[in-house]
């Protein structure tokens, strides 16, 4: 390693399992954005997928009963 890595000149964060760099600590923020982004996307996709789902298929069984009904 060189003596102009800007890496270098930083002094590093104490970690609880080390050293950390700057670039692990854009890593790591990087991955709990990520963690969060997909733990949001999975509760909204719950949420709607039961307000659309189930009304949907209770008019799918209403409209086949209707139909059997008819014949």
């Amino acid at each position: 390693m060189s003596g102009n890595d800007p890496e270098q000149k930083r002094p590093p964060v104490k970690g609880r399992y080390g050293t950390l760099t700057e670039n692990d600590l854009q890593e790591l923020r990087q991955g709990y954005l990520l963690a969060m982004g997909l733990s949001i996307v999975g509760m909204i996709h719950a949420t709607a997928h039961h307000h659309f789902f189930w009304p949907g298929m209770r008019t799918g069984m209403q409209i086949r009963v209707g139909l059997i009904g008819m014949f």
